[in-house]
């Protein structure tokens, strides 16, 4: 399984970027890709840590449904990447709940 060697200012970074989402919107899903972060081996002879390819993935979606958030509170609603209105938000933290 390919990993992400990522240094301690990656990771850490990483990380926090995972808790912000978190503080914005709780859920199992975003708790569970921190927890998962947190359990990555870590190379002591190399200073890295090793984040398997799947993770990144996750972290990747999340970070996209994030910005498409941003993005759709920012517009007020007129960027509507679901085309459903005041529902938009609710179907993107509905992609996080489910695919991450």
């Amino acid at each position: 399984m390919p990993t992400y060697k990522l240094n301690h200012h990656e990771y850490t970074k990483i990380i926090r970027y995972c808790h912000s989402i978190y503080k914005e919107i709780i859920c199992e899903s975003t708790l569970s890709v921190i927890l998962e972060l947190l359990d990555v081996h870590f190379d002591h002879n190399n200073l890295y840590f090793e984040v398997p390819e799947h993770l990144m993935q996750r972290i990747a979606i999340l970070n996209m449904c994030d910005m498409t958030l941003i993005q759709y509170n920012d517009s007020n609603g007129d960027i509507d990447y679901a085309m459903l209105g005041e529902h938009s938000k609710t179907v993107i933290n509905s992609i996080i709940n489910h695919l991450i």
